[in-house]
């Protein structure tokens, strides 16, 4: 490699450097503001407005972070996991019973497996892509939940969507300060490298100096011993030519940081209403601005004209204009003016069109977790063999959520009731839909036909309740 080769990827690199950095400081914003921490979001967008020192002082010390429409709108599409679904696992098409899964269920119960993916379905749709692991430690199956500013990957060069290498940043204290290292996964490697140091070039800027490759742990020989990179990575919206989504979402996190700013300048404006603002129309220029305070005398220069000015806010006025704009963000992610406590003012008709725009973002992050938990099971079966720990080769897994609707139960009951009685969906369906539990036809059969006689001996009438013989050869 010549000189200007070097050059022009050394560029290369310290400008994709500053790509993951700008992307990871982005997911980490994010994240502080799911967790109602994004008071420095709104000081660095009043910095941005005001240019004078004392008045982004002034206003700084004002910040509003009580409202966080960003976290409660984020929580609302994040309702795969509000109820656990069924697991059903199948060998050879059949479905296993209870006995034959114990280890199986007790293995996803001490990893608390719905809590967990509870939260991966929250960082989702708060930063795009989250990464789930399955690892054992001390011989218990944990998930470990990894966010876009906690790793960095490295893309494969024909199918930039996966990735051929993950790397981890980690710190450890040693030798009385904080260590950098970074933990690689790839298909066929398993190490890690650590930070000896940095060089500033006057060219490339700061570059940080690694080590070779190390081992980790016990793995002496740095070969991965699961044959693939133990991470599930999970995309709330597939890109055709790149890893990461850094778009999605950026509206409504720049709407939380806006909301709070608003309120911010309302606090501050609030203040004045009281109060009125001293001018001074002098040829000389004050050592220092005057302190209003009853208790403090004004001076001024010889023939200094002094008067004040009242600063009113049109408040009503302000808040209108912000219910607007939050109801714009709000219709973008199909959730209503109510899901921030700020009064509706859609027709019912409307209404219903932003409900089923909100149901066809759960159906559709349905699909996706469905075929994450498919993925993360093939790893569990992979990495519980290699440790002993397990050994169900063989076994599928079958997913239910439960429905997901924005309408009542009583709604939803009349409706399934109303596609039954039209053939557009089986007795069986709707009695496996409200008892998620039963996941065999037969057994759904058998239960309803009980339940059905037990209510006509209960309730006697001259209509009485039909009881099913056979099973409906057709269902949803």
């Amino acid at each position: 490699m010549d000189h200007i080769e070097s050059m022009v990827q050394m560029q290369y690199l310290k400008h994709l450097k500053s790509m993951e950095k700008a992307r990871q400081d982005e997911s980490s914003e994010r994240l502080a503001m799911l967790r109602d921490d994004f008071e420095a979001a709104v000081i660095k967008k009043i910095n941005k407005c005001f240019t004078d020192p004392d008045s982004k002082a002034i206003t700084n010390e004002y910040v509003n972070t009580s409202q966080n429409p960003y976290k409660k709108i984020v929580s609302r599409l994040s309702k795969c996991y509000k109820k656990a679904p069924v697991r059903i696992f199948k060998r050879d098409g059949e479905i296993l019973k209870a006995d034959q899964i114990e280890d199986i269920i007790a293995r996803y119960n001490e990893a608390g497996f719905d809590k967990k993916m509870k939260s991966a379905n929250l960082f989702l749709n708060a930063v795009n892509t989250v990464f789930v692991g399955p690892v054992y430690r001390d011989g218990k199956l944990c998930l470990d939940i990894l966010t876009p500013d906690q790793v960095q990957v490295v893309p494969n060069a024909v199918d930039p969507t996966k990735i051929d290498a993950l790397f981890i940043p980690k710190a450890r204290w040693e030798n009385d300060h904080y260590q950098r290292y970074w933990v690689v996964w790839t298909a066929e490697s398993h190490y890690m490298i650590v930070e000896i140091g940095r060089h500033d070039s006057p060219i490339h800027g700061v570059i940080d100096l690694v080590s070779d490759p190390m081992p980790v742990g016990d793995n002496k020989d740095m070969v991965n011993p699961w044959g693939v990179i133990p991470y599930v990575d999970i995309h709330r919206t597939e890109l055709e030519s790149e890893f990461w989504d850094q778009t999605s979402g950026g509206d409504l996190y720049e709407f939380g940081v806006c909301v709070a700013y608003r309120n911010t300048l309302l606090d501050f404006a609030a203040t004045w209403q009281s109060f009125k603002q001293l001018a001074v129309e002098s040829d000389e220029k004050p050592t220092a601005n005057p302190t209003l305070s009853p208790g403090t005398a004004l001076w001024g220069s010889r023939g200094a004209k002094w008067s004040a000015i009242d600063l009113q806010v049109n408040f009503e006025q302000i808040r209108g204009d912000l219910e607007k704009y939050a109801a714009s963000v709000a219709r973008n992610y199909g959730v209503t003016l109510e899901g921030y406590n700020v009064p509706s003012q859609q027709s019912g008709a409307a209404l219903k069109v932003v409900n089923q725009e909100l149901t066809d973002i759960w159906t559709d992050q349905l699909e996706i977790f469905r075929d994450a938990e498919s993925r993360l099971w093939e790893l569990i079966k992979i990495i519980s063999e290699k440790e002993g720990l397990g050994n169900w080769a063989g076994i599928d897994l079958d997913i239910r959520y439960t429905s997901m609707s924005t309408g009542g139960d009583k709604e939803e009951l009349e409706l399934d009731a109303m596609k039954m009685e039209r053939g557009l969906i089986s007795p069986i369906a709707v009695y496996m839909k409200y008892n998620d539990t039963v996941v065999d036809e037969v057994e759904a059969l058998e239960n309803i036909k009980a339940n059905l006689k037990l209510m006509n001996e209960l309730k006697p009438s001259v209509t009485k309740i039909g009881v099913f013989d056979e099973l409906p050869d057709e269902e949803e």
